[in-house]
């Protein structure tokens, strides 16, 4: 079993919502990546959104009223970028207080290959024996992705979406997201917040493994 980090995500919620979007200097948000001429800086639908355009991007960044969500195909990046971006948000005036969410989300995507089975298998036989046991008159019961909440004795929550991946029948897609109530504490440093990647990229290792094996 072979896993490999698609993509890291870190998401702050608002204490409150924002009044509006923040004015942040276009060549400070240009310079982010470090790579201006790929970096593109814009408002859609989603808020103002900075993306690092090369063939797999490097890096995005969403603000809107509800929540600032930072991207990257690498834990400490990711953790890089939060930092960078939440300190220019606080050096203008007023816009943000001293606690600025009432939660965090720590989110991964990875891809888990090399199973020693076709993963539709694997779906089928470990979330569905018991209902196709109960079914006889089925032929077949496929699930292509499931969703659930995983809790543990010490209130840790887990949610997981496990999903198969296309062009490869032994791999599977596992979407984590790892959400903590962060109302009236500071903005996580980076080491914190890179230390919240790691821990939950552990705990998601030790459960797959149990889940897989």
């Amino acid at each position: 079993m072979n896993l490999r980090l698609l993509q890291s995500s870190f998401v702050g919620v608002w204490e409150k919502p924002l009044p509006n979007i923040p004015p942040i200097d276009r060549k400070f948000l240009l310079d982010l990546f470090e790579d201006p001429y790929y970096t593109n800086v814009g408002l859609n639908h989603e808020g103002l959104v900075i993306t690092h355009m090369v063939d797999s991007p490097r890096g995005s960044i969403i603000i809107n009223a509800n929540r600032i969500q930072v991207s990257s195909p690498d834990y400490a990046y990711t953790s890089h970028l939060s930092t960078r971006i939440y300190e220019a948000l606080t050096s203008i005036p007023g816009f943000l207080n001293a606690f600025p969410y009432s939660s965090i989300g720590i989110n991964s995507e990875i891809e888990v290959s090399s199973l020693p089975y076709p993963a539709r298998d694997w779906l089928s036989g470990v979330f569905f024996g018991e209902f196709r046991n109960k079914n006889p008159d089925l032929v077949a019961a496929f699930p292509y992705h499931i969703r659930f909440e995983m809790k543990t004795a010490n209130n840790l929550r887990l949610n997981f979406l496990i999903q198969l991946s296309t062009g490869d029948e032994n791999a599977v897609h596992v979407s984590l997201n790892d959400d903590k109530f962060w109302s009236e504490k500071p903005h996580p440093t980076r080491l914190e917040i890179e230390d919240f990647f790691l821990d939950s990229n552990l705990e998601l290792n030790t459960r797959l493994k149990k889940l897989l094996n």
